[in-house]
């Protein structure tokens, strides 16, 4: 008794099955052709995250941050980045608690470093990625 009041409830308000023909009926006249929908954004231009069938990207090309004298060596520097798709980083940012001149000499080597770019399913994705650098101070 109870499941057909509850499935009647559900027919009434429009949640529910209703008869076959009527439904394709209402979905043939309000659904619009295809070439008139707007286009979606392709899903692979967000930044994805590694991990599963994402694989991390590799650096092929590093260059040294430059430290002057003044500067306090901490040692570590984490940054946080996103690899495009043609193996660039971008939107570099601060992770570490380190001096913002020592960082800031940090991220712009980073902005100079190549990378072999993510891929999921063979092709190459943009992706967040974390780069920990070891500075030595001389």
């Amino acid at each position: 008794m109870k499941t057909a009041v509850f499935a009647a409830v559900l027919i009434a308000c429009g949640c529910g099955p209703t008869r076959a023909s009527s439904t394709s009926a209402t979905r043939a006249s309000t659904s619009k052709p295809a070439a008139t929908r707007p286009a979606q954004p392709p899903a692979e231009t967000a930044p994805l995250t590694v991990g599963g069938d994402v694989s991390a990207p590799i650096p092929i090309l590093k260059k040294d941050a430059v430290i002057t004298k003044d500067m306090k060596c901490r040692g570590l520097v984490l940054l946080g980045t996103i690899v495009d798709a043609n193996g660039l980083p971008t939107h570099i940012r601060d992770l570490s608690p380190s001096p913002d001149a020592f960082t800031h000499a940090h991220a712009v080597a980073l902005e100079s470093w190549r990378f072999r770019p993510a891929m999921r399913r063979g092709k190459p994705v943009p992706v967040r990625f974390n780069v920990t650098i070891q500075s030595r101070c001389r």
